[in-house]
């Protein structure tokens, strides 16, 4: 079935049209939650309460926007409001994923420690930005959203989501460099 009529036919209470329509997106909005939260636990939860708000919401959805726009738009609020009520002592993360790509099997193990390191201080910088700003750098540099996109799924302006990605990098730039520039100065001596 295609995505419209999945989506006609759960907003009908076809319960096996949702399973499909979540079965299309169930990868997706995980990775988003754990882009967010860095736990495995954290995100199997928040995606849990993602689908079942999408049930319960679904009959609101008018075809405004594309029904991904709209169900990730879902799945920020969620997120945003479940790292609100995370006591502040928790940890924020499992193990590093943004930066994947830079890690890949090497038969130097020290290149590999390199690259890990790399990572979890890209990751580290990422969370260190405010939410609106880790969120335009997740939608677009990690998931590629366009900017239209995410001034939709944002509710924001495309000027805004310029300037939110423009202070993100500079902001990373500037963490990113401290690190490079300790980890070279350490390499050196």
């Amino acid at each position: 079935m295609d995505e419209s009529l999945l989506i006609t036919n759960s907003q009908k209470g076809d319960i096996q049209a949702f399973t499909e329509l979540v079965s299309l997106y169930q990868r997706r909005i995980y990775d988003l939650a754990y882009q967010i939260t860095h736990s495995h636990t954290d995100s199997e939860d928040i995606a849990q309460e993602i689908f079942i708000r999408l049930w319960r919401k679904i009959h609101k959805f008018k075809g405004k926007s594309s029904f991904f726009t709209w169900l990730y738009r879902m799945a920020i609020n969620v997120s945003k409001n479940y790292l609100r009520s995370r006591p502040t002592n928790q940890v924020l993360f499992e193990e590093a994923t943004i930066g994947q790509d830079l890690i890949r099997k090497r038969n130097n193990p020290a290149e590999e420690l390199i690259s890990q390191e790399t990572s979890k201080a890209v990751t580290k910088a990422i969370d260190t930005l405010p939410f609106k700003h880790k969120m335009v750098v997740l939608l677009h540099d990690i998931e590629g959203f366009s900017h239209k996109e995410i001034s939709r799924i944002m509710k924001c302006s495309e000027g805004t989501v310029w300037s939110r990605l423009f202070y993100a990098r500079r902001k990373l730039k500037e963490r990113l460099t401290n690190f490079l520039n300790s980890r070279y100065c350490h390499e050196r001596k």
